[in-house]
């Protein structure tokens, strides 16, 4: 697809599927995010699917997915984005049996990176733990809190701000 090679399917969402797959000019794993034909054809959903790329590729925050591309192949709308290996905040919880503190942590960088798009006008509007990730670092010490990822911005809504930026609603 373009310049990335598709590998295999990560998730499915409502109206798109994402990919994980290898950027051929970059030399890296990247997700890719590709609306589903059926709603290829709406126009406001379009809109909408390009508008998440824009917005969201100009949020520069670790906690939040960074966007490297948005283009079409033969009608076909994608964004590639980073690729976060890793597990939704809730299963990581479950499964690491955080103490409070350490919960608090994570909730705290979820803030962090929130309060960031608001400065600059984007309003998430589907925060869930399904779209709040934690990275596998097999690095990092048995105990350390990841630095999350906050995904899927599909639903944003853009607000009149001092980045300049006009009002953009999805409703």
């Amino acid at each position: 697809l373009g310049k990335v090679q598709i590998e295999s399917l990560i998730a499915r969402g409502g109206v798109a599927e994402i990919y994980l797959g290898t950027h051929t000019v970059l030399q890296r794993k990247v997700a890719v995010k590709i609306l589903r034909e059926q709603y290829e054809d709406d126009p406001n959903l379009l809109e909408r699917f390009q508008r998440e790329a824009v917005v969201v590729s100009r949020l520069r925050h670790p906690n939040i997915v960074q966007i490297h591309d948005f283009d079409a192949v033969e009608g076909h709308p994608y964004i590639v984005m980073e690729y976060v290996e890793g597990e939704p905040i809730y299963k990581y919880c479950a499964a690491n049996k955080l103490n409070l503190h350490d919960r608090l942590r994570l909730l705290s960088r979820v803030c962090e990176a929130v309060a960031y798009a608001h400065q600059r006008g984007v309003i998430h509007r589907d925060l869930k733990p399904a779209n709040v990730l934690a990275p596998m670092d097999e690095s990092a010490a048995p105990d350390a809190v990841p630095e999350i990822k906050i995904l899927d911005f599909g639903l944003a809504r853009i607000t009149e701000s001092d980045t300049g930026m006009t009002s953009y609603h999805t409703e």
